[in-house]
C-alpha cells in the first residue's frame, strides 16, 4: 500500500496574502490544476497540513482531514512512513510522482531548496513535536537521524508574480499528462485541443494552438465568436461567452467569461460575462467583476511593476503584471485596477483603485468604509445560491477569522466603520 501523501504549507503562505487568508495554498491554481488536484490523481490517501482554522471548510469542500501540526499527524496518519509535499511546489502532474517516487527510495530525508522545504520522507512518528515545516524543521529532523539534501532541481512558488508566469509551463506539462483524448481540431497551430469529458463547444469559436495546447474540461461552454489561444485550460462548468482567452490563461470551474484575459488566472465560481481585459493577473473564488472593467499591466514607463509582499513592496522584474484580487471581492461596473495592485478579501471596488485595499473595505468616491460582517455573510449567501451551493457554516467561520485577523489593516487605512 502506497504511503500517505501530505501537502504541508510553509510560512511563504504569508507571501502571497490576502489571497491565501481563505484557502489552503494547496487549493491555489497553478496552471490548470491545483497541487490538492494533482496529489488526487496520484491515487493515495491525501491529507492537508496547515492553519487550523480551515479544518471544517477543508473537511466540507474536500471531505479530506486538515491536520494543523506534526503531533496530529502522527498520530492521525495510519502507517510508518509519510510522504509530505510543499503546498507550494511549482511542478505538474508528471513531475509530483515523480518527487514522490523519489521520496518513497529515500529513507528517513528531506528535501531543502533555497531555505524552504520542498519534500520530505519520514516515520510518522519523527513528525511529533513539529510545529512549523521551515529551515527549523529540516535542522529537527537531522537532529532526529534524517538525512538533509539540498536540492536544486524543484522550484516553489515564492511570489505572486510566480503564479502568473508559472501558467503557460505547467498548462503545456499537465496537458501531456492528464486522460485526454483530442477530440477538437485546431483552426490554427499543430498542438491539440484536448477535451475531458464532454463539453458544448458552438460553431465559430477558433481555436488557436500555434503556442501550445488547449484543455477543455466536462461541461463547459464555450460561445461562437470566442478565441482560445494555448497555451489555456477551461475548466468544468464554465462559460466562455464570445470572449477572447489569450495565451497562458486558465478559466476556473463554473466562470462566466466574457472579458479579453491574457496570462492570467480567473479562480473558481468567480464572473467576468462582460467586456473588459485581465491581464497578468490572478483572480481568486467567488469574484464579480463588472462590465468595462480593465486591469492594467504595463505603467506607462515601461518600468518594472512593484507589488506588495506580505507587507513589504517588492519589485516584481517583471515589466507586466497586473493586480491581485482575493477571494469573495466585487469589482463594480467601470471599475481602474492598477498594475501590480491587491484588492484584498471581500472588499467592494466602486473607483479607480490606485492603491492595496485591505480585505472587507467598501472603496468608493466618499472614501473607504469597513464592510459590515453580517452584510458579506448574506452577500455570499445569495451568490453561492446563484451557483446551487450553500454559504455554509464552515466557509462562515473562515470568512470571520480573516474579518478579525485583518481589522487592524483596514484602521491603518483609515476605513471608517
Amino acid at each position: 500500500m502506497s504511503e500517505p501523501l501530505v501537502l504541508f504549507e510553509d510560512d511563504s503562505f504569508k507571501r502571497l496574502l490576502p489571497l491565501t487568508y481563505t484557502r489552503h495554498p494547496a487549493e491555489l491554481l497553478i496552471g490548470g490544476l491545483s497541487n490538492l488536484e494533482r496529489a488526487r490523481m496520484l491515487r493515495r490517501d491525501v491529507y492537508l497540513l496547515g492553519r487550523g482554522y480551515l479544518k471544517a471548510y477543508v473537511r466540507e469542500e474536500y471531505g479530506l482531514s486538515l491536520l494543523s501540526s506534526g503531533d496530529e499527524a502522527a498520530s492521525e496518519i495510519r502507517g510508518d512512513r509519510v510522504i509530505g509535499v510543499n503546498a507550494m511546489l511549482n511542478a505538474g502532474v508528471t513531475s509530483l510522482r515523480r518527487l514522490v517516487g523519489e521520496l518513497e527510495s529515500m529513507g528517513d530525508a528531506v528535501l531543502v531548496s533555497g531555505g524552504r522545504v520542498v519534500g520530505f520522507s519520514l516515520r510518522a512518528s519523527m513528525l511529533e513535536g513539529v510545529s512549523a515545516f521551515d529551515g527549523g524543521f529540516a535542522a529537527e529532523a537531522r537532529r532526529r537521524g534524517a538525512r538533509v539534501v539540498e536540492v536544486s532541481g524543484w522550484r516553489l512558488i515564492g511570489a505572486p508574480w510566480d503564479l502568473v508566469y508559472s501558467i503557460g509551463e505547467r498548462v503545456c506539462e499537465d496537458a501531456h499528462a492528464v486522460e485526454a483524448a483530442e477530440a477538437v481540431e485546431a483552426n490554427r497551430g499543430e498542438e491539440g485541443v484536448y477535451l475531458l469529458g464532454k463539453a458544448d463547444i458552438e460553431e465559430g469559436v477558433y481555436f488557436d494552438t500555434e503556442g501550445g495546447p488547449i484543455v477543455i474540461e466536462d461541461g463547459a461552454r464555450i460561445r461562437y465568436g470566442t478565441i482560445v489561444e494555448g497555451p489555456a485550460w477551461i475548466k468544468g462548468r464554465a462559460e466562455v461567452l464570445s470572449a477572447k482567452v489569450r495565451e497562458d490563461s486558465v478559466i476556473g470551474y463554473r466562470c462566466k467569461v466574457g472579458v479579453e484575459i491574457e496570462m492570467s488566472v480567473m479562480d473558481c465560481f468567480s464572473n467576468a460575462a462582460h467586456h473588459g481585459f485581465i491581464g497578468h493577473s490572478y483572480v481568486g473564488r467567488w469574484v464579480n467583476i463588472g462590465a468595462q472593467t480593465t486591469f492594467s499591466d504595463l505603467k506607462n514607463t515601461y518600468g518594472t511593476v512593484k507589488i506588495s509582499v506580505n507587507g513589504v513592496l517588492m519589485d516584481s522584474g517583471k515589466v507586466k503584471l497586473g493586480p491581485f484580487v482575493a477571494d469573495y471581492a466585487k469589482l463594480s461596473i467601470g471599475s481602474l485596477v492598477y498594475c501590480g495592485r491587491w484588492v484584498g478579501c471581500a472588499s467592494h471596488i466602486y473607483r479607480l483603485v490606485d492603491r492595496d485595499i485591505p480585505s472587507f473595505v467598501i472603496w468608493a468616491p466618499e472614501g473607504a468604509f469597513e464592510l459590515d460582517f453580517g452584510e458579506a455573510v448574506e452577500i455570499h449567501r445569495r451568490m453561492f445560491a446563484r451557483r446551487d451551493r450553500t454559504f455554509s457554516r464552515a466557509h462562515e467561520e473562515v470568512l470571520r477569522r480573516v474579518f478579525e485577523e485583518t481589522r487592524g489593516e483596514r484602521e491603518g487605512f483609515g476605513a471608517v466603520r
